[in-house]
Parts: structure tokens; C-alpha cells; sequence
């Protein structure tokens, strides 16, 4: 049924209706709430992809994620395609775990004439490979860097300050040898929120690695078992990595948290199921979700836009630490 032909059903016009159910007051909230109802009660759905390309964009949004085999994104995702659907949009989901495939990725989101893109990667391969005439929330990435382009924002957790919380937490356990697993570099804000936190009343060391994953931490904890035997902690670069750190002390028989406490980064729903229930710090995948899509809708309309929003992150004690 289209607009039209639900405005001759109820012998109104057209523009009353379309008034009525973008919730406009310039009718009146008594006639809006009765055409939002028998709306409803006929099965009537605005085509708001047809209203989009009315206005020259797709109700289309790039959704540009690493693997999926993070559990992060994987949530990430579900609570993405939530909001964006809420506003009439539908994701176009591209993954981008290779840097040469980057190109490819931005010839695609112009391709499929894109309204928008939500991209989990870093801000200079979003400078160098996506087009910059397209609203652009960067949703990964440690540092922003911004070139000056109005058509690009970035969202993140606060990962400096849930470094700084989990050390925090630590130090106030006891722990006094901490080993961070998964770091790239040493300009990581949550391995500089952790250093700093801890400063000179606890040991710190790193274990190097760019793999971030389950099978990852698997292996590492090994290392930390070989190299760092008095270590009493161990902080995960993400849960993944700290789920195949516990995997890995349980069969070596690793008391944890009694020998070593284990914590990570993200707080995915899958830690809370970890043998045992994985210690994690990350934000609201909702709030997060919400604030890159609502980035790229007000770059869409043209309102004003925070260049780095920042999600704050809650702590989950559980049982590894």
C-alpha cells in the first residue's frame, strides 16, 4: 500500500498523513496519535527507502568491521544494524582484515551509493582509501587523526581510562607483577592507562603480538608461564585473547585468580561464560552503537559534530580477578 493510497482509505490528504507519522506538530497531537493507530492496525509501512531517494542517497550504511571472530565486532555489530534500521537504514557489511583490500572496499561504498559509513578501521586508511565526500564514523583505531575533513568523526571507548580502572583494580587486589599480553605498541592508551596506573608499585611487562585472538592468547599463556613464572596477574589486549589465556591455564592447571588473576578489554557477552568468568572492562555496546550512527545521521543532515566522542567504559569483576 502506498502513501497515497492509505490517505484515500481514510479520505484525508497525503500530507496529513506523512505529517501524522513523522510525528509533525503541525497537526494535532489527537489527529497524529488516530493516523499513527490505524496505521498500525492496517499493516501500513512508509517506504522510507523511496523518501531517501527522494532526497538523492541510498538507505543504505557501510558497515566496514574486522573478522567476526572478535567477539566485539560481533556484538558490535547486532547493536549497529539495530540502530541504523531504527532510522530506515540497512547495513552493507564489508570486511576489512587486510589493508590491501581497502581500495576494493571504497570503490564498493561508492558503487552501492552509500548514504554513510561506519568503518572499524584506522583513521589514515580511512583518509587514504574511503571516499571523503561520504559521512564517515571511525569506530576502530587507536588515534584519530584528523585531516580536516567535516564528512569524518570518530567514536571509541575510552580505552586510556579503562587501562587506568583496570590497574587501578589490580593494584587494589594485591597484584604486584603484571604481565600485559597483546600490545603493539607501546603508544596503546589501554597499556598506558594500565602502566600509570600501576607506576612504580607493581611490575609490568609486555608480550608483543598483533594477533589479537583466542588461539593467540592460547599460545602466549604459555609464554607467560615460561618467561614471567612470578607474575600474579595477566591483562589481555581483549577478552578473546583473555579467553584463550584462561583456556590455556586451566589445562595447565593455573589456579586463577589464586596464582594469576586474568582480565581483559571489551567485556563481551562470552567472557561472563569463561572457565572461570572472565574480569573484563569495556563500554555499553548500545550507548556506542548508537553514537556512530547518530554521527553519521547528523553529518548527513548537516547539524554540527564532536570530532573524537569517547564511551565510557564500565568494569565487570568476576571471578578471574
Amino acid at each position: 500500500m502506498t502513501q497515497r493510497e492509505f490517505a484515500k482509505l481514510l479520505n484525508i490528504s497525503q500530507a496529513a498523513v506523512s505529517m501524522a507519522l513523522k510525528d509533525s506538530p503541525e497537526i494535532s497531537l489527537a489527529r497524529r496519535r488516530h493516523i499513527q493507530e490505524l496505521a498500525e492496525k492496517l499493516g501500513y509501512r512508509p517506504n522510507l527507502a523511496g523518501q531517501l531517494l527522494r532526497k538523492g542517497r541510498s538507505n543504505l550504511i557501510g558497515a566496514i568491521l574486522p573478522p567476526l571472530e572478535y567477539g566485539f565486532y560481533a556484538e558490535l555489530l547486532e547493536k549497529l544494524y539495530t540502530h541504523a534500521r531504527a532510522h530506515g537504514y540497512v547495513l552493507l557489511l564489508e570486511n576489512c582484515s587486510r589493508e590491501e583490500d581497502m581500495e576494493r572496499i571504497g570503490r564498493t561504498m561508492r558503487q552501492y551509493n552509500v548514504a554513510g559509513i561506519l568503518a572499524g578501521c584506522g583513521s589514515a586508511l580511512a583518509q587514504e582509501f574511503l571516499p571523503n565526500e561520504i559521512p564517515t564514523v571511525l569506530i576502530a583505531g587507536e588515534n584519530f587523526r584528523d585531516d580536516g575533513n567535516p564528512q569524518m568523526m570518530w567514536v571509541q571507548p575510552d580505552l586510556y581510562e579503562s587501562g587506568r580502572t583496570l590497574g587501578g583494580y589490580l593494584l587494589g587486589k594485591g597484584r604486584k607483577y603484571v604481565v600485559f599480553v597483546g600490545m603493539a605498541r607501546d603508544s596503546e592508551p589501554r597499556y598506558r592507562g594500565v602502566r600509570e596506573a600501576l607506576g612504580d608499585a607493581a611490575h609490568l611487562e609486555t608480550i608483543f603480538c598483533r594477533d589479537n585472538t583466542r588461539s593467540a592468547g592460547y599460545l602466549l599463556a604459555g609464554e607467560v608461564l615460561e618467561k614471567f613464572p612470578g607474575c600474579d596477574a595477566v591483562v589481555a589486549h581483549n577478552d578473546d585473547m583473555a579467553i584463550g589465556i584462561l583456556s590455556r591455564f586451566y589445562k595447565e592447571g593455573v589456579s586463577v585468580p589464586g596464582r594469576i588473576a586474568v582480565a581483559g578489554f571489551d567485556n563481551i557477552s562470552s567472557g561472563a561464560f569463561a572457565p572461570p568468568p572472565l574480569t573484563s572492562i569495556g563500554p555499553s555496546l548500545d550507548a556506542f552503537a548508537e553514537a556512530a550512527v547518530t554521527g553519521v545521521l547528523d553529518m548527513l543532515e548537516g547539524r554540527a559534530v564532536k570530532k573524537c566522542v569517547f564511551i565510557k567504559c564500565g568494569l565487570a569483576v568476576r571471578d578471574s580477578a
